[in-house]
Formats: C-alpha cells, sequence, structure tokens
C-alpha cells in the first residue's frame, strides 16, 4: 500500500503565500498616505488615526477572538481576512470623509485579527511538533519579502494609473491569489487523517517524561494562573514597539539631518527586503538557543541599530556607513515584529498547547505596535529631540528582554519543583 505523502509543506505554503499578501499589502499604506491627503484634503494629523483604530480592533480581536478563530477554524479565519483586506482597499477607493477612512481602518483591523499572525500560527503548528520554528521561520520571512513586492507594485500603479485604481487593482489581485490557496492548501490534519510531523516522536518523549510541563505544555487556562505568563505578555508587549517605532521615525530623523527623501524611502525598503532573510535566519537560530538567549540576541542588534542612528545625527549627512550598518542590525531584529513572538511563548509555555495561546500574544505585540506612535509622539513633543526617541525605544528593548528572561527562570522552575 502506497504511503500518503505528507501534506503539511502545502499548509505551509499557503501560510508562505497568504502572509505576503495580506501583511505585505497592509504596509503600503504608506505609500499611499500622501497621496490621499493631497486628493482628500483632509487633515494629516487625523487621518493618521485610521491606522490607531485597525491596530485597536486587531489588538481586542486578538484577545477575546482566539475561541472564535478555533471555532470557526484557521482556514476560514483566514478567508475572512482576505475579505476584510480586500474590503478594507476597495473602500479607500471610493471614500471621501474622514469617517469612511475609519471604517476602511476598522476592516483592517479585522484583517490583523484573523487574517495575519495568529492563525497562520496555528497552521504551523497544528501540522508541526517538530521543525516548527523552522517552519515558522520560512513562512514568516513571506512579510519581508511581500512587503518589498507590494510596496514597488503599489508605487507602479499609483505612478500608471492613480491611487484609486491602484487600490482596486490591488484588492483584485489579492483575491484571485489568496482564496485558492486558503481553499485548496489550507487544510488541519483531521480533515485529511494525517498526524502533525513529529508526532510518533512526541509519543515517546510523553511515555518517558510524563511530567514534564515543559514537553506537554499548558494550557490557556493553566497558564493564566501562572506569573510568567503575565511577564511573556508584558516582554512581548515591549519587544513589540520596537520595529515600529524604527520604521515610523527613522525616515524622518534621516530627513532631517540632511538625507533626501527617496534616500530615506531607499534604506526603509532595504530594511523590510532584508528583514525576509533574516526571519528565515530566525527561525534556525532560535532552534538552537534558549528563550532568553534569542531575545538577548534580537534585543542586542536593536540596540547596535538605535545606537548607531544616534551617532550619525552627529555626523555629516554624507557619512551614511553608519546608517547602512544601523539598517542591517534593525533588519537582524525584525523578528521581534513577526515570528519572534510565537517561538518564545512555544518555548516558555510549551508546545502541545501552542494554538491556544497565539492570538492572545500577538494582542500584545499588536498592542506595543499600536501604542509606540503616540508614545513617541508625546516624547518628541516634551524634549523636542530624536535622539530622545531611540533612547526611549531603548528602554523599551531592555524591559522587553528583562521580563522574558524572568519569565524564562520563573517557569523552569516550576517545571523543576512540581507540586506533589
Amino acid at each position: 500500500m502506497k504511503k500518503e505523502k505528507f501534506y503539511g509543506y502545502r499548509a505551509a505554503a499557503g501560510v508562505f503565500v497568504i502572509m505576503l499578501s495580506h501583511v505585505g499589502a497592509a504596509g503600503t499604506f504608506g505609500i499611499f498616505f500622501a497621496q490621499i491627503c493631497a486628493d482628500t484634503q483632509l487633515p494629516v494629523s487625523q487621518l493618521v488615526y485610521m491606522s490607531t483604530i485597525g491596530s485597536a480592533v486587531g489588538c481586542l480581536i486578538s484577545l477575546f477572538g482566539g475561541e472564535l478563530i478555533r471555532r470557526i477554524t484557521a482556514r476560514y479565519s483566514l478567508m475572512l481576512g482576505t475579505v476584510c483586506c480586500c474590503g478594507n482597499m476597495l473602500i479607500c477607493s471610493v471614500s471621501h470623509s474622514l469617517w469612511s477612512f475609519y471604517l476602511a481602518g476598522a476592516i483592517n483591523g479585522l484583517l490583523i485579527g484573523f487574517g495575519m499572525q495568529g492563525p497562520c500560527s496555528m497552521v504551523i503548528a497544528d501540522w508541526f511538533f517538530e521543525k516548527r520554528k523552522k517552519i515558522l521561520g520560512i513562512t514568516f520571512a513571506s512579510t519581508g519579502f511581500g512587503g518589498g513586492f507590494w510596496i514597488l507594485f503599489a508605487g507602479w500603479l499609483i505612478e500608471r494609473f492613480g491611487w484609486r485604481p491602484a487600490y482596486q487593482i490591488m484588492a483584485a489581485s489579492i483575491f484571485v491569489i489568496n482564496i485558492p490557496c486558503e481553499l485548496f492548501l489550507i487544510k488541519d490534519p483531521d480533515q485529511l487523517h494525517q498526524k502533525p510531523f513529529g508526532w510518533e516522536r512526541l509519543s515517546v518523549e510523553d511515555a518517558v517524561q510524563t511530567c514534564s510541563s515543559a514537553m506537554e505544555g499548558l494550557s490557556l487556562r493553566q497558564a493564566l494562573k501562572k506569573p510568567a505568563f503575565y511577564l511573556v505578555f508584558l516582554g512581548i508587549l515591549f519587544l513589540g514597539t520596537l520595529i515600529s517605532g524604527y520604521k515610523t521615525y527613522g525616515p524622518t530623523v534621516m530627513q532631517e539631518h540632511g538625507m533626501p527623501d527617496t534616500t530615506a524611502s531607499g534604506f526603509m525598503g532595504i530594511l523590510t527586503l532584508l528583514s525576509g532573510f533574516t526571519i528565515v535566519f530566525s527561525g534556525w537560530l532560535s532552534s538552537r538557543m534558549k528563550p532568553s538567549g534569542y531575545v538577548a540576541f534580537l534585543t542586542g542588534s536593536f540596540l547596535f541599530a538605535s545606537m548607531l542612528m544616534v551617532f550619525w545625527t552627529h555626523l555629516e549627512a554624507a557619512i551614511l556607513w553608519p546608517v547602512w550598518c544601523s539598517v542591517l542590525l534593525c533588519a537582524l531584529s525584525y523578528p521581534l515584529a513577526e515570528n519572534a513572538p510565537s517561538t518564545i511563548i512555544g518555548d516558555i509555555m510549551g508546545q502541545r498547547h501552542f494554538s491556544e495561546f497565539a492570538s492572545v500574544i500577538m494582542c500584545a505585540s499588536f498592542l506595543g505596535q499600536g501604542c509606540i506612535g503616540p508614545v513617541l509622539s508625546l516624547i518628541l513633543t516634551i524634549t523636542g529631540s530624536y535622539a530622545g526617541l531611540y533612547f526611549v525605544l531603548c528602554i523599551f528593548a531592555l524591559l522587553g528582554f528583562a521580563f522574558i528572561a524572568a519569565a524564562q527562570a520563573l517557569q523552569k522552575k516550576s517545571v523543576r519543583q512540581p507540586k506533589a
């Protein structure tokens, strides 16, 4: 009898394509922003709340919608995410008022909650006990590659057709690409009567180490009683602010110091493209390091990236080697905004009930990404110094690392000293 081929790699390929479209297309708003403001004459200070509304809705869904995603399955959650992604773009393409753009922002929040890291992590968790970190790294790398592709594609469409038709073309493209992937590639093991990769080996280890909570993993209800869970949540919240803060104010710092707009945008594009390779690398790296060591590497890279940017502001604008080094180091730390939260929670709380944690933990990351803009804006208003922004981000990086290291130590101690 011919052995049935393992289907998990096809599901992972589907996740790769879906993440490439959802996250990459969502990252193009900055390209459209200036065009929207110029065409509609809407105040920039009010239109920016569109992103804040989206982050808030995405955060709420990640926090409270995990059970709903599990009930409707990750497959249909991703299909809903695709519909919301296309709907957001179509509404933007016909909008003229602030409230219609705010509605589009709320729909984009549904995309964040139902169509991005949370359900995609669940698909990988369902199919892989072993190699999970590597597969997460490879699939989440699509966010970097997708960001670079969709930014270039959006810029070309805007230049050729205008921003409204560009949104409509992108919406149609994403629908045509993603829906077939979700219908024919995203399936769960029970559907196909298969077991996750590494299931046999895990069963043997369970028989030998039945008392190992690190192997069995905690359920979400059990984890909520553990201080380590809340430390992980806080750690990921602070770590979630870093890349968003760097990308939000990095181009402004470069332009304020005399760098041309196109050059500053080019550096951000390079950062996005490089992140695809570093996310793949991080999947390999995380499988060979403890959570605290992995986070130390990522946060250390970000700290040096921030310090180099501050150092560059004291040099002539034409001296670009500190900027190049800063962008490269920031790219190394980019997994903090993508696959690192899923990896960290799986390592500390155990892999068995990983899917229960995915949405809740991504809520912490989205909350950090959504809050950092207003926080840095307030810091800039008070201090009037861009160096102060990087100083705050460095503090957040150290706090994030401290919380993760403390969570790992607490959980390790609880495993060694189980209750009688």
